[in-house]
């Protein structure tokens, strides 16, 4: 984290132009325990004779605790606020580059535990035509989910969400001029 992030966090001090919010990695430990746990479980109910269900539940988690370790290797930011536009870590959201022009609007919204950024754009689409084929499918999923393709998890960044939410919309009127900042 960089030395003036618990400022900025707790409000005392002025966004700056360019903000990197890094990932939690206590969030992504806790989760990949979780997961661990979960392999275990299911290896004991597949030995236990619910071959089936146990295999599934082995192949599962242990997919998603090899994606959950992925995390520790990757020392990128997992959300980059900056004058062109967000700039979305692939691990925790869907999205890549968003320039603040195609932003229509930005919100908060619960979906199970997890908190998530909605990022609505003007032109959908064209997040849903890039990028390769399992990436246009999880594309397509979020849209499904929440109305738009761009999300973040918020759970997974190492920040206040309603601290950020207020810093993107302060960053977004000021570089993209949403409708109502005109």
């Amino acid at each position: 984290m960089t030395p003036w992030h618990d400022q900025l966090m707790n409000g005392s001090l002025e966004t700056p132009d360019y903000l990197e919010i890094p990932l939690s990695y206590g969030t992504v430990a806790v989760r990949v325990a979780l997961g661990l746990l979960f392999v275990v479980g299911g290896i004991f109910m597949w030995r236990g004779g619910h071959l089936i269900l146990g295999a599934a539940a082995t192949i599962f988690f242990g997919a998603m605790t090899v994606f959950g370790c992925r995390f520790f290797a990757d020392n990128s930011a997992g959300l980059v606020l900056g004058p062109e536009g967000l700039v979305i870590n692939g691990k925790i959201g869907m999205g890549g580059k968003v320039p603040w022009a195609n932003v229509s609007r930005l919100s908060l919204t619960r979906y199970g535990h997890d908190w998530m950024m909605l990022i609505e754009v003007r032109d959908p689409q064209s997040h849903l035509r890039s990028g390769s084929k399992p990436y246009r499918f999880l594309s397509s999923l979020s849209n499904s989910v929440f109305d738009t393709p761009v999300r973040v998890n918020m759970n997974l960044l190492a920040c206040d969400r309603d601290e950020l939410l207020r810093r993107a919309r302060e960053m977004w009127v000021k570089y993209g001029k949403p409708p109502e900042a005109r």
